[in-house]
C-alpha cells in the first residue's frame, strides 16, 4: 500500500506545480495583455517575448508572437515586426488566428514600399471580416505608388484586379497625363469604367459653327504628275481625295458646309514641318494625313499642343496613329480592336471548344494576337495555343494542325494528332497568304467543324479559291463592308463616273465615307466632337461606334454565300 500511495502523492504534486506553471503563463499573458491595451508597448514587448517561445505547458506562443509583432510595429519597429510574423508563418502555418498575421504583415510591407509582397500576403487573407480592411489597404497602398510604370508592373501580375487598374488610371490622371492617355482610355474600356470618376484635365470647349475647316495633307506630289489617263504612281491617294472633294459636294448639297483644303505633303517630313508653320493650319477644326508614318509625328505633335483633332490616315488600323497626341484618332477599327472582337465572335459561337492563334512576324500580326488572346482569357476562352510562325517555318501550321495518325484504305489520313472536332476555332492573324492559305487548307483536309477568322484582305488575294472559303465557311473582319445593293453605294459610283469617267475604287470609296461622317459628325457635335459623340450608322459601311482607344469599335464579319459578302452577324 505504501508505493501506490507514493505514486499517488507524486502525481498530485505533478498536477499542482502544472496548474501552478499554467497560471504563471495564464498570469504573465494577462499581465502583457494589459500593458498593451494601455499602450505601453515597450513594456509590453517585454512581458510578451517569454511567451513566445513554445512550450509544451505554454497556450499562448501563437498570440504572444503576434502582440509582439503588433507591439513593435506600433513603436515604428518595422523589421522586428516583419521577422516575428514570419516567423508565425513559418511555425504556426495552421494557426486559426493567420489572416490577422498576414493583415498585420502586409501594412508592415505597405509601409516600407515593397508593393508585391504586400499585395501577395494580402491576397492571402480569406476571413469575411478581414476582407474589406484587407481591400482598404491595398487601396491605400496603391494610391501612395507615384511611379506610373511600377503600377503597370503590378497589373501585369494582376491583369484582372480592377482595384489596381483604377489606381493606375488614377495616378495617370495625376502623374502622366497627357502622354498616358491612350493607356488611360484603354483601361476605361477594358475594365467599364466611367471617365466621371476621375479628375481629368480641363479640356477645351466644343465650338458649333455654319461651316467647318479640314486641312487634308496628302502625299498628291503635284510635281511629279503628268497630265496623262494613265494611274499614277500615287493613284490611291489621289483616290482618296477625289472620294474626299465628292463628299464635300454632297454635304453641302443637304446644307453642312465643310470647305475641304489640300495641301501638299510631298512624301517628306520636312515639307510638313513648313506646312505646319502656316497660321491657316491652327484655324482648322479637323486635320486629315499624312498617311505616312515619318510625317504623321510632326503633325501628331502640331494635334496635341493646338489641340486639333486629326486622322492621319483614314484607311489605316495602326495604333501608332494615335501616339503623341490625344487628339489622334482613327476611322478604322485598330488591329487591337479587330483582334479583341475577333476573340468575342469566338466566345458567342465557338465558346466551349479550344482555339488555336496563327500569327506572323510583323508589329500589327503581333499586336492583333496579343489582344485577341488577352481578350480570350478575359472571356474564358482556351487558347491551345498561341504560335508565330517565322518566314522560314511556314511548315509550322501544317505540322499543328495536319499531322496524321490513321489513314484509311485509300491512304487518305482520316485521324490526326490534333484529334477531329476536338478544335473549335482557328484565328489567323496575318495577311501572309502563306501561312492564312496553310490554315484554310488543313481545315479543308480535316473536314471538321472548324470555325476560321481572318481578314477581308485575303479576299483579293489568288493563293486559295473564293470557294473554298465558302466551303469551309471561314469568316472575315471587313471594318469596310459595304452591302453591294446598297442605294448609297450606286448613287456614290454613278456620281463618281459621270464626275470623272472610271468607275470608283475602294479608297475613292473610304475617302467618300470618311468625310461624309466627318462632315456630318461636325455638324451634330461641332469641332471636338469627341466630347459628346455617340455611335452613328455609316451611309456606305456599317457604321462608327466611338470607344476611350479612339479608334472605330464596330467591326463587321462577313462570310461568302454564293461567291458574295453578306454579313456573317446581322445588326
Amino acid at each position: 500500500m505504501t508505493r501506490p500511495r507514493n505514486i499517488l502523492i507524486v502525481l498530485f504534486l505533478w498536477l499542482l506545480t502544472s496548474s501552478a506553471i499554467a497560471q504563471d503563463y495564464r498570469r504573465q499573458y494577462r499581465q502583457a495583455k494589459d500593458l498593451f491595451l494601455a499602450g505601453n508597448y515597450s513594456e509590453s514587448m517585454k512581458a510578451f517575448q517569454p511567451l513566445t517561445i513554445y512550450d509544451r505547458e505554454n497556450p499562448y506562443p501563437e498570440y504572444a508572437s503576434y502582440y509582439y509583432a503588433m507591439s513593435a510595429y506600433r513603436l515604428g519597429f518595422a523589421a522586428v515586426a516583419k521577422d516575428m510574423l514570419l516567423q508565425i508563418r513559418k511555425l504556426y502555418p495552421s494557426w486559426d488566428q493567420l489572416d490577422e498575421v498576414n493583415f498585420l504583415l502586409a501594412a508592415v510591407y505597405a509601409e516600407k514600399g515593397e508593393v508585391f509582397q504586400s499585395l501577395l500576403v494580402l491576397s492571402e487573407i480569406q476571413r469575411p471580416t478581414l476582407v474589406a480592411d484587407a481591400l482598404n489597404l491595398k487601396r491605400t497602398l496603391l494610391a501612395n505608388v507615384s511611379d506610373t510604370e511600377t503600377l503597370k508592373m503590378v497589373l501585369e501580375e494582376y491583369p484582372q484586379d480592377s482595384i489596381v487598374a483604377k489606381a493606375l488610371a488614377k495616378n495617370i490622371v495625376k502623374r502622366s497625363w497627357p502622354a498616358e492617355a491612350a493607356f488611360f482610355d484603354s483601361l476605361i474600356m477594358r475594365f467599364h469604367f466611367s471617365r466621371q470618376q476621375f479628375s481629368l484635365p480641363v479640356g477645351v470647349t466644343s465650338k458649333r459653327k455654319a461651316k467647318y475647316r479640314v486641312s487634308a495633307i496628302l502625299p498628291i506630289q503635284v510635281t511629279t504628275l503628268e497630265p496623262s489617263p494613265n494611274r499614277k504612281r500615287n493613284q490611291n491617294v489621289i483616290d482618296l481625295y477625289q472620294g474626299m472633294m465628292l463628299a464635300a459636294d454632297t454635304l453641302a448639297i443637304q446644307g453642312k458646309a465643310v470647305e475641304l483644303v489640300l495641301y501638299d505633303s510631298e512624301r517628306n517630313p520636312e515639307s510638313v514641318k513648313k506646312l505646319l508653320e502656316l497660321p491657316e493650319l491652327r484655324q482648322t477644326d479637323v486635320l486629315d494625313g499624312p498617311l505616312f508614318s515619318e510625317e504623321a509625328k510632326p503633325v501628331l505633335e502640331f494635334s496635341q499642343q493646338h489641340k486639333i483633332n486629326l486622322f492621319a490616315n483614314p484607311v489605316s488600323n495602326s495604333s501608332d496613329f494615335l501616339n503623341g497626341s490625344d487628339h489622334a484618332f482613327l476611322f478604322e477599327p485598330s488591329h487591337e480592336t479587330i483582334g479583341r472582337k475577333s476573340a468575342e465572335l469566338i466566345h458567342t459561337h465557338r465558346p466551349s471548344k479550344p482555339v488555336i492563334v496563327f500569327y506572323g512576324e510583323n508589329p500589327r500580326d503581333i499586336m492583333m494576337a496579343g489582344s485577341f488572346n488577352e481578350r480570350a482569357r478575359e472571356l474564358g476562352l482556351r487558347v491551345l495555343a498561341s504560335e508565330m510562325i517565322a518566314k522560314d517555318a511556314y511548315s509550322r501550321v501544317t505540322s499543328v494542325l495536319e499531322s496524321p495518325t490513321e489513314y484509311d484504305e485509300f491512304k487518305k489520313p482520316k485521324q490526326f494528332k490534333l484529334r477531329l472536332d476536338s478544335l473549335g476555332s482557328i484565328m489567323v492573324c496575318s495577311d501572309d497568304p502563306l501561312i492564312f492559305s496553310k490554315a484554310v487548307n488543313a481545315v479543308e483536309l480535316r473536314n471538321d467543324k472548324v470555325l476560321v477568322i481572318g481578314r477581308e484582305s485575303w479576299l483579293e488575294d489568288q493563293s486559295v479559291a473564293l470557294s473554298l472559303y465558302e466551303k469551309i465557311g471561314a469568316i472575315f473582319s471587313s471594318p469596310n463592308y459595304t452591302p453591294l445593293s446598297n442605294p448609297a453605294l450606286h448613287r456614290f459610283q454613278r456620281t463618281y463616273i459621270k464626275r470623272h469617267g472610271v468607275f470608283p475604287s475602294a479608297y475613292a470609296q473610304i475617302g467618300y465615307e470618311f468625310m461624309l461622317f466627318i462632315g456630318i459628325t461636325l455638324h451634330q457635335h461641332g469641332n471636338h466632337f469627341e466630347q459628346t459623340w455617340q455611335a452613328a450608322p455609316g451611309v456606305m459601311s456599317e457604321g462608327y461606334v466611338p470607344q476611350p482607344s479612339r479608334d472605330n469599335g464596330l467591326v463587321p464579319f462577313i462570310m461568302l454565300q454564293q461567291g458574295q459578302p453578306v454579313l456573317f452577324e446581322k445588326r
